[in-house]
């Protein structure tokens, strides 16, 4: 009896797919990886609450972000450029909880997501952005 294949089985069939330059088998395995984060995503279970703050009248230091997010810090932009979005570099590997809120400020009004923030985020605006 076969099993469902799992994420880890698709990301290495990926690998196998990619060293033989088999562009075909890629874009398969690539949408099935697709499917199945989808899939794991929905059928979630609720985690614990994430934070988001936001920052707008001034530019926090360093410290202060890590402490906020629980971690080494890793940006992304969204609006343009007018938004940055500081979260933990690390937060997927340690199993941090999806930030939806912070998700829908990265990615306003889309139905699917590219990409997802999880644990506590700060988003800076304004006065609040860092150079």
């Amino acid at each position: 009896m076969s099993h469902p294949i799992t994420v880890k089985e698709i990301k290495l069939e990926i690998r196998k797919a990619t060293n033989r330059h088999d562009g075909w088998a890629l874009k398969i395995f690539n949408e099935m990886l697709e499917s199945e984060q989808r899939k794991e995503l929905l059928m979630a279970k609720p985690k614990p609450k994430t934070k988001t703050t936001y920052i707008d009248d001034r530019q926090p230091r360093l410290k202060e972000l890590q402490d906020l997010v629980g971690g080494l810090i890793q940006v992304v932009y969204a609006d343009g450029g007018k938004t940055q979005i500081v979260m933990d570099e690390e937060g997927k590997i340690k199993g941090k909880p999806i930030n939806l809120e912070a998700t829908g400020v990265w990615f306003p009004d889309q139905y699917i997501l590219p990409d997802v923030i999880v644990g506590d985020a700060v988003v800076l605006t304004k006065k609040g952005l860092m150079k």
